[in-house]
Formats: C-alpha cells, sequence, structure tokens
C-alpha cells in the first residue's frame, strides 16, 4: 500500500476556523501552531462550537511573529506566536488539567465580544505537558 498525503489542516485556535497551507512544518506537539491557542469559560474548561458555533467565525491567519485573529464586525487581534509566560493559569481540556498563559484583557474582552459570553483566550506553552493516551502513541507522547 502507498500512502498519500492528500491535504494538511491545522487550526491554531481550538474549534475556530481553520488553515489549509500546501505544506507545513510539525514540532514536538505535531503541526506547529495546531490548537496552541484555546477559549476558556470562567472556570478554564475549553470551549468548543459545541456550545458556542459563532466560534467557527475566527479566522487566523500566522504571519512571521504573530497570530491574528479576525471576525465580523470586529477589529482584528493580533498576538505574538509566543507570548510571555507572565500569568499561567489551569485549563482544563476534556478530562485533562495542565499550565497555559493567560493572554490578557485585551484579548479576553475580544473572543468574549465575539461569543458573546465571558470568555478568556490562552495559549499552550512548549513547557507544558498534555500526554497522549496511552493507547494511541508511545509513553512520554504531548499532544497540544
Amino acid at each position: 500500500m502507498t500512502l498519500r498525503l492528500a491535504s494538511i489542516h491545522l487550526y491554531p485556535v481550538k474549534s475556530a476556523a481553520g488553515l489549509s497551507p500546501a505544506e507545513w512544518e510539525v514540532d514536538g506537539f505535531g503541526l506547529r501552531y495546531d490548537r496552541r491557542w484555546m477559549v476558556v469559560d470562567a472556570a478554564g474548561r475549553f470551549v468548543s462550537q459545541r456550545t458556542h458555533p459563532s466560534l467557527a467565525l475566527v479566522r487566523p491567519a500566522l504571519g512571521p511573529e504573530t497570530l491574528r485573529l479576525e471576525a465580523d464586525g470586529m477589529p482584528a487581534l493580533e498576538l505574538p506566536l509566543t507570548p510571555m509566560s507572565t500569568a499561567l493559569t489551569t485549563v482544563v481540556v476534556w478530562q485533562d488539567a495542565c499550565a497555559a498563559v493567560w493572554l490578557g484583557r485585551h484579548a479576553a474582552r475580544w473572543i468574549s465580544d465575539v461569543l458573546h459570553a465571558d470568555c478568556d483566550l490562552v495559549f499552550m506553552p512548549a513547557s507544558t505537558m498534555r500526554p497522549v493516551d496511552h493507547r494511541y502513541a508511545p509513553p512520554g507522547s504531548r499532544v497540544s
């Protein structure tokens, strides 16, 4: 059997719109920048399109040093690709609790306005270890 990669899809912000580049770099998390940003509610639990369908309308673009988020009727939000780890918080993705960088009041207000809900925007730094289920990958593997 011959395997052929037909397309690549990455989602910088978990549950937001995605990108379909012709080629992409891979890092220790998988596709570089894939699901490294996430929207969380006031309790730190991840937010998805299941509860907030308008998250699908948040359009990301990756520049050399920034993640740009756009949504209709909103000014664009630009964030550094590697945010400073000055405000760490604990967030929950499914049953996993892990460390994330809080991206500040401006980003929180922007995503809250888009979703019409009290939310925060966070980033998973390289230091965070969210292990892959041992049934699907070797020990020590991680996921973003």
